[in-house]
């Protein structure tokens, strides 16, 4: 037990600056608390934790804690026992906070063929939500340059994909939008398929597939 909550002190420090809502503490017994901590001494730690349904204020001996962290634990990974702060397994993490931020790809998209080299950036909002900010180019045979603000939607590796951008065309400029889902490994491999749509452009259909392949980092 204690080997798996080091490992989420691990993981916790790694995302430090995703959401964390627990403190943790481990009892020398291996238990481990998610909690808030008030206070610290040369004796004694005082926080606060869940018994029976309630929170309430308490302390330990620092002789009987093997380990103390301060804001260690996102909640959404953690179950807990019934009624308690004591952990009860470790959650996948599933939020999109836990997706890489950067990811170049190329996309595959209209009907002649043309290949884009890409950059996006993704910004989260909450726990499900993410805007990705995407630029591409294309030189031949004309120079070709999209600039998309995208939304994703979902959990874990699975997102619906949606958003609005201008797409550049040598000296011609065409606003869109598009639809799509998108694969996300927990390694960092991403495949997307999308479909865009221009509406009244007489020189570019108003249907465009799309299909991406990448990696996030």
């Amino acid at each position: 037990m204690k080997r798996i909550i080091y490992i989420l002190i691990l993981i916790s420090l790694s995302v430090h600056s995703y959401s964390q809502d627990f403190d943790l503490i481990i009892n020398s017994n291996g238990d481990s608390i998610a909690c808030h901590i008030d206070s610290i001494t040369d004796t004694y730690i005082y926080f606060e934790m869940k018994i029976r349904e309630n929170w309430v204020h308490t302390y330990k001996k620092l002789e009987d804690i093997a380990e103390y962290k301060i804001n260690a634990i996102d909640k959404n990974m953690i179950k807990f026992k019934n009624g308690s702060s004591y952990f009860k397994s470790i959650n996948r993490p599933t939020s999109i906070y836990y997706i890489p931020r950067n990811t170049l790809y190329t996309e595959l998209c209209g009907t002649g063929g043309v290949i884009t080299v890409n950059y996006e950036r993704l910004i989260p909002i909450n726990y499900n939500i993410s805007i990705a900010l995407r630029l591409g180019i294309f030189w031949f045979p004309e120079l070709y340059v999209p600039r998309e603000v995208n939304f994703l939607i979902g959990q874990h590796i699975h997102f619906l994909e949606f958003g609005v951008g201008t797409h550049s065309f040598s000296l011609n400029e065409a606003n869109a939008c598009k639809v799509g889902y998108r694969f996300q490994s927990e390694k960092g491999f991403m495949a997307r398929a999308v479909v865009l749509y221009f509406p009244n452009h007489e020189w570019i259909p108003n249907i465009w597939p799309g299909l991406s392949l990448g990696y996030s980092f």
